[in-house]
């Protein structure tokens, strides 16, 4: 959030927004800006990492090795190398068993196995195939998700389906 301000005291950071009158102490190890008008904070402790929002309170408890930004109330995290989805009272929604998970809802959830990835749903059900070497989101249509497959590139949606053939050898000329 462009208004918010990371304070430091004593090696421990804050936040300070004058704007929406927002003051975070400076109790934490590191402490992230904040990402929407959502207020939600990622806060680290001890190497572990929680979530608190704009009052202070602990959503997220320190348990987690890496956590990302809420999207539609939902924040992937990580504990041990493997990595699942929480909503903002702690429940697991998916399992801790992707090597890696990325909520990019409402438009879809990007997830690694067995070093290949693929989409899922909320229920944990896969919307596509683990067959993709990698996956980003378009940031222009991000309905549509840049994918490769043997070092071609293409588009798919969140089901896999193909949008543009895996013909090209850089995902930035895919117009």
């Amino acid at each position: 959030m462009k208004n918010n301000i990371k304070i430091c005291k004593n090696n421990k950071y804050g936040i300070v927004n004058k704007k929406a009158g927002i003051f975070i102490p400076c109790e934490y190890d590191d402490i992230s800006l904040g990402q929407d008008d959502n207020f939600y904070f990622l806060v680290n402790i001890n190497d572990k990492w929680g979530v608190i929002n704009r009052f202070n309170q602990l959503l997220i408890p320190f348990e987690y090795d890496m956590v990302d930004y809420p999207k539609n109330e939902l924040l992937s995290a990580n504990i041990k190398d493997k990595y699942g989805l929480l909503d903002l009272n702690n429940k697991i929604i998916i399992p801790f068993e992707y090597e890696l998970l990325i909520n990019y809802m409402p438009y879809g959830i990007v997830a690694k196995k067995n070093n290949k990835f693929g989409f899922i749903n909320t229920d944990n059900k896969p919307e596509s195939e683990f067959k993709f070497d990698e996956i980003f989101i378009n940031t222009d249509y991000p309905e549509h998700f840049y994918a490769a497959i043997n070092k071609k590139w293409g588009v798919v949606n969140a089901k896999g389906l193909i949008i543009k053939d895996f013909i090209y050898k850089n995902p930035l000329v895919i117009r």
